[in-house]
């Protein structure tokens, strides 16, 4: 329980951090395009903006409390007539049956602006990131800009017929002032809306001439710009829920009986005939203890068998492993900061959310969340509970220092910073100044499961 409330308490001050602004009907309406930047690309953040418009219910009624799991449900419900059992959920499979078995988490996996096979695994500097209009190279912590997608209201457009003249100036001082003519029905997207941490230097000024000369305004289309950093142990990292899961064969089953072990193999076919199926038990319901199951490899589908020994199992065996955006700290898109960031987004479209999970299955928090990994206490794991594997250092995670300096964080106040010698001011600035010391400490940690 203890553990439990310490990773938890970030998303406590994470909502103390944001100001609650919804979006307001008016004579324009506009939202930032691809608003979650962990996400490359503007498809990853549209499965859970389909999702989201699916499950929400009524627009204008309040968000349901539990939106968050409907959201995960209509993402990762097996797509099946019959999902009572694996077995007949398999046998009244839909078109997404595959992709549902994987989870959505799979699909953003190689979209993301995380390096999961550098050396050090880290967040970029820079991040080249896709929209409808092209491709820009943004800094992940500070941009400079962001896209916006605008349109007159539907209630305003009864019985206009042509094109309107948009004209957009920046509401800094000295900005130059663009136009463009298009359909009035049609969407205007803003490929660089200026971003500035003083808001009043933030944003464009937007005005629309429509055809029966009317003109319509928004003097503020102005970003909300979100920087959430979370800090925790397994509860928060996603430990258990890979973003690729190990696929389990309907054909083949790891059989751990001596007669096969001494050919070096621990698998066999199939009865012939036996129909593919997921469960551990055998014949007449009864259950075999040396039976489990086995992972889908590349060995099956080219039917064949490996040794246990030789390099080709190896190879496929770990080709076929769980796939973590942060293996070494079992670190997955479906921890829970994950998961609210990506919901923070989705209930404003006036906002931008820049994520930077630190998340680790194993941190220790009570001498500081930046300390080394290891037990609650701060020391080193006891290689004895985790097998004959010693401890080794893990990637450091790091987050570009300069544009770090500059930004206001959304971050846990975790139990030693509220130690009573430090008044709510000096724990606010000295969260950006801990954050940054991330990047100069080298940690250790076991990876258990690789």
């Amino acid at each position: 329980m203890r553990r439990q409330a310490r990773s938890t308490a970030w998303a406590i001050s994470l909502f103390a951090c944001l100001a609650a602004t919804s979006s307001h009907a008016g004579d324009l309406i506009w939202e930032v395009e691809s608003p979650f930047r962990f996400f490359k690309a503007s498809r990853s953040f549209a499965l859970h903006e389909t999702a989201f418009n699916a499950v929400r219910g009524d627009p204008s009624g309040p968000l349901p409390a539990d939106i968050v799991w409907r959201i995960e449900r209509a993402l990762n419900d097996p797509d099946c007539r019959d999902a009572s059992t694996p077995d007949r959920c398999a046998a009244t499979a839909g078109r997404r049956y595959q992709q549902s078995r994987l989870g959505w988490a799979a699909q953003t996996l190689g979209d993301t602006c995380y390096e999961s096979n550098g050396r050090p695994r880290r967040y970029p500097v820079v991040c080249e990131r896709k929209y409808s209009w092209g491709a820009a190279r943004e800094d992940y912590v500070l941009p400079e800009a962001h896209t916006v997608v605008i349109r007159i209201a539907p209630g305003l457009l009864a019985g206009v017929s042509g094109d309107c003249v948009w004209a957009w100036q920046p509401r800094r001082a000295g900005g130059k002032t663009e136009t463009r003519r298009t359909a009035c029905t049609d969407k205007l997207t803003i490929a660089r809306v200026p971003y500035a941490l003083d808001r009043a230097h933030s944003g464009v000024s937007v005005t629309v001439k429509l055809p029966d000369g009317r003109e319509l305004s928004e003097p503020e289309v102005a970003v909300e710009d979100v920087f959430i950093v979370a800090l925790g142990d397994s509860f928060a990292s996603g430990e258990s829920n890979p973003d690729r899961p190990v696929q389990f064969s309907a054909q083949r089953e790891m059989v751990y009986d001596p007669a096969l072990l001494r050919e070096d193999l621990a698998a066999k076919a199939p009865a012939k005939g036996a129909a593919p199926g997921y469960g551990l038990a055998s014949g007449d319901e009864q259950y075999n203890p040396k039976v489990l199951p086995r992972r889908l490899m590349d060995d099956e589908k080219a039917e064949r068998f490996h040794k246990l020994s030789s390099p080709e199992f190896a190879a496929e065996f770990e080709k076929a492993s769980a796939r973590w955006l942060s293996r070494d700290c079992h670190r997955s898109q479906y921890g829970y900061p994950f998961r609210v960031a990506i919901e923070l987004a989705l209930e404003n479209r006036h906002r931008a959310v820049t994520m930077a999970s630190f998340t680790c299955s194993g941190r220790g928090s009570d001498p500081g969340p930046l300390s080394r990994h290891g037990s609650a206490r701060g020391g080193r794991r006891d290689s004895r509970r985790q097998g004959s594997r010693a401890t080794r250092p893990a990637q450091r995670p790091a987050l570009p220092r300069a544009p770090l300096a500059e930004r206001d964080l959304c971050a846990a106040h975790l139990h030693p910073w509220q130690h009573a010698d430090f008044a709510a001011e000096h724990q606010q600035s000295l969260v950006p100044a801990r954050i940054a010391q991330a990047s100069d400490r080298r940690s250790a940690d076991v990876d258990r499961r690789q």
